[in-house]
C-alpha cells in the first residue's frame, strides 16, 4: 500500500474541524485507511510542520493527495457532496 505524507495542519483545516490522535486514527479506521506515523512529537521545537503518514489501498487512487483523502473523508462524513469526476 502507498503511504502519503500530508501536513496535518492542512488536511485538519480542509476537514473543517481539529481532530485528536484517537479520533483522527478513528475516523480512518472506519473509513477504512491508517495513519502510519504522527511526526508531531519529532519535530517539536523545530520550524517543520508535522506531517500524517497515511496508508492508502493501492486501488484509491484518488486519495494520492491531501485534496483526495480530505474529499473522501468529507463525503464519507456526509459533509460534502460527492463530486463527479
Amino acid at each position: 500500500m502507498p503511504t502519503i505524507a500530508v501536513d496535518k495542519e492542512d488536511l485538519f483545516n480542509l476537514l473543517g474541524k481539529k481532530y485528536t490522535n484517537d479520533e483522527f486514527d478513528q475516523l480512518c479506521f472506519q473509513f477504512g485507511i491508517e495513519v502510519d506515523e504522527d511526526t508531531t512529537e519529532e519535530v517539536k521545537g523545530t520550524d517543520e510542520r508535522p506531517q500524517l503518514k497515511i496508508e492508502i489501498a493501492a486501488n484509491r487512487y484518488d486519495m494520492l493527495c491531501i485534496e483526495g483523502i480530505a474529499q473522501a473523508l468529507n463525503e464519507y462524513l456526509d459533509l460534502m457532496p460527492v463530486l463527479p469526476f
